[in-house]
């Protein structure tokens, strides 16, 4: 059940970029996120989830900024959910691998992604009713905009490697 979930949020991470703006590069670029994304949580390689992730941002935020002036909201929420799945599962896998989970235990964390999938999309609304209001950002704008989503999505995955590395007792200091 993971391995599909986590599949097939790997293969919507490198679909996205398309929806958005639809040319070869994308694809290309989209698919190899895709793969590495899929591969991290196959494997389970988190750090390799975590890679395919950023690239999968890069490569997003590319497509949005491609893309002629239009709301992308759509495609960005489901571009978040689809990280959020493929990066918890990953840990997880990563994670029950390593500790011997149950699959009581594992039940209860898929209900608690899927619970916390279904809070993100029922905010929809209350994100895009004030995104449509909003003017769209001006063409000197956007790659400024673009570059403080990208720096954030990176300090994001940053301090997770940190945090996760700290966990495992992986300190240098003795």
């Amino acid at each position: 059940m993971t391995r599909v979930l986590g599949l097939a949020a790997a293969a919507a991470l490198g679909l996205l970029p398309l929806s958005v703006w639809p040319d070869w590069r994308f694809a290309i670029a989209g698919g190899v996120a895709a793969a590495a994304c899929a591969g991290g949580v196959l494997l389970p390689a988190l750090g390799l989830a975590k890679a395919g992730s950023v690239l999968a941002i890069l490569v997003f935020a590319a497509a949005t900024m491609t893309a002629p002036a239009g709301s992308a909201l759509p495609a960005s929420l489901l571009m978040g959910a689809a990280l959020l799945i493929v990066l918890d599962l990953a840990a997880l896998r990563q994670r029950s691998q390593l500790g011997g989970l149950g699959p009581g235990v594992l039940g209860t964390h898929l209900l608690r992604l899927g619970t916390c999938v279904v809070v993100s999309a029922a905010l929809l609304p209350a994100l895009a009713v004030p995104a449509a209001f909003l003017p769209t950002p001006s063409g000197t704008f956007r790659p400024l905009l673009a570059l403080a989503g990208g720096l954030i999505a990176f300090a994001g995955v940053a301090r997770m490697f940190l945090v996760s590395h700290a966990t495992r007792g992986g300190s240098s200091r003795a």
